[in-house]
Order: C-alpha cells, then sequence, then structure tokens
C-alpha cells in the first residue's frame, strides 16, 4: 500500500528525469539498421542479399476529398493528358472540300434548235399592243391643251406626212378643218367653246405647221349666238428632228 510520502517522492524522481523516455526513444531510432543498396542489389546489416525493392505510392488512410483537378501536358498545354476531353481542347478535323474541276470543253456541233418534249407546255409572252396616238394632218383635233407626241409617235407622224409630200414634186400640201366639222361629234361647236381646234395643217419644204384657234362664243343683242375662232397657237415641226416650236398665233390662219 502506497503512502502519501511514496506518492510525493516518485513525483520528485519523475520531474527530475524528464527527457530520460524520450533520450531512450531516439537512440532506439538510430540504432535501427537501414538496408544498404550496393549496385543493383540490396544489402542487409547483416550482409545477406535482398530482393531489389518497387517503390510504391503510399496511401493514406484517410480518403483524399478534394475535387479531382485534370493533369495538363505541360509541354503543349492545349493538349490534355485524358483523351476523353480532348474536344474542349481541340477543333474536330473536317475533311477538306473537293477542289473544283474544270470545265470540259465540249466537242462537236452545237445547235441553237430546241424542242420541247410532249409533257412541257409552250408559254409565248406577246407584248401588249401599244396604240400610238400620232394626230395625222388629216384627221381633226380638239382638246384643252396641244398635243404632245412620244419619240415613236413623232417619228411615226413626221413619215406619215413625208410619205404625202414627197409625191407632189415640192408643191405645198394644205389640211383646211372649217369649224363644221365638229358636227361629226357634237350638235354644236358652242358645245366645246373654251377648246382648242385645229384648223389648219401645211406640208411644205420646211417642215410641217399646225394652226390652232380657240373656240369663243360670239353674241349680238337680238341674234343668235355664233361660234368664233379666235388664234391661238402655231406649232412647227422639222422633218428629221426630234423636236417641235410653239408660237403665238398673231392672225387667224385662213387670211
Amino acid at each position: 500500500m502506497h503512502t502519501l510520502e511514496n506518492v510525493i517522492e516518485w513525483a520528485i524522481r519523475l520531474a527530475s528525469h524528464p527527457n530520460q523516455s524520450n533520450r531512450r526513444g531516439r537512440s532506439n531510432r538510430r540504432n535501427t539498421s537501414v538496408p544498404q543498396r550496393s549496385g543493383s542489389l540490396t544489402r542487409a546489416p547483416n550482409g545477406s542479399i535482398l530482393p531489389p525493392s518497387v517503390p510504391t505510392r503510399s496511401t493514406s488512410a484517410t480518403p483524399d476529398l478534394r475535387p479531382s483537378i485534370l493533369q495538363i501536358n505541360q509541354a503543349a498545354p492545349t493538349e490534355p493528358t485524358y483523351p476523353s476531353i480532348n474536344r474542349f481542347y481541340r477543333q474536330p478535323e473536317r475533311p477538306l472540300p473537293p477542289t473544283p474541276q474544270e470545265p470540259t470543253e465540249i466537242r462537236g456541233q452545237v445547235t441553237s434548235d430546241y424542242r420541247t418534249s410532249p409533257q412541257e407546255e409552250v408559254h409565248q409572252v406577246t407584248p401588249a399592243h401599244q396604240e400610238l396616238y400620232c394626230y395625222y394632218p388629216e384627221e381633226i383635233y380638239l382638246s384643252s391643251v396641244l398635243p404632245t407626241r412620244t419619240p415613236r409617235e413623232l417619228r411615226h407622224f413626221q413619215e406619215h406626212c413625208f410619205r404625202i409630200y414627197q409625191h407632189q414634186e415640192g408643191l405645198d400640201i394644205v389640211y383646211e378643218h372649217g369649224i363644221n366639222r365638229i358636227r361629226q361629234i357634237t350638235t354644236s361647236p358652242l358645245n366645246f367653246q373654251g377648246l382648242l381646234w385645229k384648223s389648219k395643217t401645211t406640208l411644205s419644204i420646211g417642215g410641217i405647221t399646225e394652226y390652232y384657234c380657240w373656240i369663243r362664243r360670239h353674241t349680238r343683242a337680238n341674234n343668235v349666238a355664233r361660234v368664233n375662232l379666235e388664234p391661238a397657237y402655231q406649232v412647227d415641226y422639222d422633218w428629221t428632228e426630234s423636236l417641235w416650236t410653239v408660237g403665238r398665233l398673231a392672225r387667224h390662219p385662213s387670211t
């Protein structure tokens, strides 16, 4: 049975030698024999030859909970070591398009004839007929404005007048259009008062000349209203030029 004095003495002795157990452990580690390598063989302290040991990767008792990090090839960082992720770093290789071939020369007789098969339908586009307003000299003209002609209409007008003129051996040709001709379209000229009436057309060596008059109403006391032609415009055309000139008509073309 331990007394209080024995316990105190044991505690004092333990406190006076605190590193004794640690020194003993260190000396034990120093005396531990380490196998010596000799060339490719390993010798133990007692001189016996041990088989070569293969280094193995140490494993830890606790599993590594860190997420796995993909190892990248340091020599070529763009190429990973894992083939399964190559598609994230490398563009897929696509085959090159075929080289276009130069057209080969076609030898033989080439014809422009084309024959349709019975299954094909022939669709022919017919241009719409354009009506020409040439206002020839033998026709009457009644309007609020002077006639205008397109270049095509003017050409037809000049050719028509020249065919008439060239058979008269240089003599002037005069087309008189009296106001009474207006009765072809109306019962009274006064129905068109205020409009222009082509009263005369002359074909001469210098070209074509047209004379236009206003249709006016002339009234007197105790008399019936009568029609009066008031001088208006004179239009001159050349035989070949695509133009015309307009001037004021000073007097009635019949005088």
